[in-house]
């Protein structure tokens, strides 16, 4: 992330880290950037739910997994067109 701070896999898996040491404002961060980036990966939106849970953020947590939801399930319909 250094040498290029939008590289979304990047991202991703330091806000998990972040997560995993609680670390939840710093993950959010990420998260925040990496949606920006990636808004269509269902993943993001998932881990933000996770957050903003963990930080007492009840309506932006609904809202995170209700977008999940809706992602999850246009990218499965979009596998099945293919």
């Amino acid at each position: 992330l250094k040498r290029n701070n939008s590289h979304t896999g990047s991202l991703q898996l330091r806000s998990q880290i972040y997560i995993q040491q609680q670390q939840w404002h710093k993950a959010l961060n990420d998260l925040e950037q990496l949606q920006a980036l990636d808004s269509e990966n269902p993943t993001v939106y998932l881990l933000l739910d996770n957050v903003h849970s963990a930080l007492g953020n009840n309506e932006a947590a609904q809202t995170a997994m209700a977008t999940f939801r809706v992602k999850s399930k246009q990218m499965i319909e979009a596998r099945k067109s293919q």
